[in-house]
Order: structure tokens, then sequence, then C-alpha cells
């Protein structure tokens, strides 16, 4: 174990609190063992008291030639595909 990982939960979701939404999605998707503090109830009521909610809109387009739509995320004028991969 390394990083987050030797870090009690609090110090570890204190610090998870000021990352980005976008950088967080990453952690999870590329780490298992991180996953859980990304998607815990206690990160996001933190992020909602220090005030780091990050507006964000979701848009699902099919862009030629892919037959399938995709999920984006529209993020400071650029849009972000989400991961084909769940979180949960």
């Amino acid at each position: 174990a390394s990083g987050l990982c030797l870090l009690p939960n609090e110090v570890a979701l204190n610090c998870l609190a000021h990352v980005s939404r976008s950088d967080l999605v990453a952690l999870a998707i590329a780490s298992k063992s991180h996953r859980p503090l990304v998607v815990s109830r206690e990160l996001w009521d933190l992020r909602w008291e220090i005030d780091n909610i990050e507006p964000s809109f979701y848009v699902c387009l099919r862009i030629f030639p892919e037959p399938t739509p995709r999920w984006f995320i529209l993020h400071q004028r650029l849009l972000k595909p989400v991961p084909s991969k769940t979180l949960y």
C-alpha cells in the first residue's frame, strides 16, 4: 500500500476534496483501492462544505461515424468524454 491508502480516511478525504471532479473520475477508474473514497458520500459532503462543487453539464452526442451515442461533460468550454466504465 502507498499514497492515500496509508493516510487515515479523514485526511485522505480532505486531500481528495480539493481535486477536480474530472481528476477524481480518472482516479476512481485507475485505482480500485481509491474508488471507495472517491464515490463516498463523505467526500461529496465535504466538497459541498468547502464550496468545491464544480458546475457540470452532461451531453449525450452521436459523433459520426460512431453508431452509438456517448456521454460527455462540458467542462471549462471543453467536452470531456465520460469514461465508458462506471464508478459503481
